[in-house]
């Protein structure tokens, strides 16, 4: 069959399948929370989302010490053009703490690596949490947000995963990425 003679999806159609896919989101990130001890996933609109980690991560204080902190919250933005060009800058926001010291964090920018179309959500919830965790994190300076955290961690990486819990329960934990 050749599909350049199928008519192209209507504006309806696109924000059906959009309206799906939200949905379907909603209802996985529901699933995860119920699964979970550690993650609680609040849909503020269809498109909008607050996760709320209770995990242990790391935050760099006023007087620049680095100090182990529990509680995270990010935002997740599954914006319009998502299912076909997602813009992580837009997709992913670190709310809280501020002062999150992680390679791959700085102020609310983060970078859980690149982002496919149509990433389901549970997938960037999984991505975010070993981020915080240190289960996943970059060591090498050019490629990082925050590059005095990649020093910090290529020293210490006897410390890590910082929280090595597995997201659901009943799950076994991951293994660390770097």
């Amino acid at each position: 069959m050749n599909h350049d003679s199928l008519p192209p999806k209507t504006d309806a159609a696109a924000d059906k399948v959009f309206s799906r896919f939200l949905a379907r989101q909603a209802e996985q990130a529901q699933a995860l929370t119920d699964g979970s001890d550690i993650v609680v996933v609040h849909s503020i609109s269809p498109q909008r989302f607050l996760l709320l980690l209770d995990c242990t991560g790391l935050v760099r204080t006023s007087d620049g010490a680095v100090e182990e902190h529990r509680g995270f919250a990010i935002g997740v933005y599954l914006h319009d053009g998502y299912l076909s060009k997602p813009i992580p800058g837009i997709v992913l926001s670190c709310l809280f703490p501020s002062k999150t010291f992680h390679p791959n964090v700085l102020g609310p920018a983060m970078c859980v690596g690149r982002i496919a179309p149509a990433t389901p959500l549970v997938d960037l919830v999984h991505r975010v949490y070993e981020l915080v965790t240190y289960q996943s994190y970059t060591t090498l300076e050019y490629d990082a947000l925050q590059p005095a955290a990649c020093a910090w961690a290529r020293h210490h990486r006897s410390r890590l995963p910082i929280d090595a819990r597995p997201l659901r329960r009943g799950s076994s934990a991951q293994g660390v990425g770097v």
